[in-house]
């Protein structure tokens, strides 16, 4: 039993049956389309989950370069602050060498006092004794 509907348009209207059928490939078709789309939205994902799993390790690579990077120059800070301590120790103990010559004699002067004081004495004792 088929059932006829009425025409609109002029043309013969088609049975229920056929417009189901039509239907049913039209719905068909559209869900093979949504199955493809989603097999891409799946793959998409994959690839997304991929890169943020590369780029957690490109920030984690970077992260560990920047705390090298700052560890090295906080290291290389030190060190100069080192040697600047020690160059100034070090001038500091010149200094004090230096001063301390100046007031110690040396032995050519020791030699010359020595010299002029036996002279002195030498020279009381002859006009004391003359």
């Amino acid at each position: 039993m088929t059932i006829a509907r009425e025409s609109v348009d002029g043309m013969p209207a088609e049975s229920v049956p056929v417009t189901l059928a039509r239907m049913e490939g039209n719905i068909n078709l559209i869900l093979f389309q949504v199955t493809q789309v989603a097999s891409r939205v799946d793959h998409v994902e994959v690839v997304l989950e991929s890169h943020a799993n590369r780029l957690g390790t490109l920030e984690k690579g970077q992260q560990g370069l920047s705390d090298g990077m700052i560890a090295r120059d906080r290291t290389a800070i030190e060190k100069a602050q080192a040697l600047k301590d020690a160059k100034d120790a070090q001038e500091a103990t010149a200094r004090a060498e230096s001063a301390k010559s100046d007031q110690t004699w040396s032995p050519f002067a020791k030699m010359f006092a020595v010299a002029a004081f036996i002279g002195v004495l030498v020279s009381i004792w002859v006009s004391v004794g003359v």
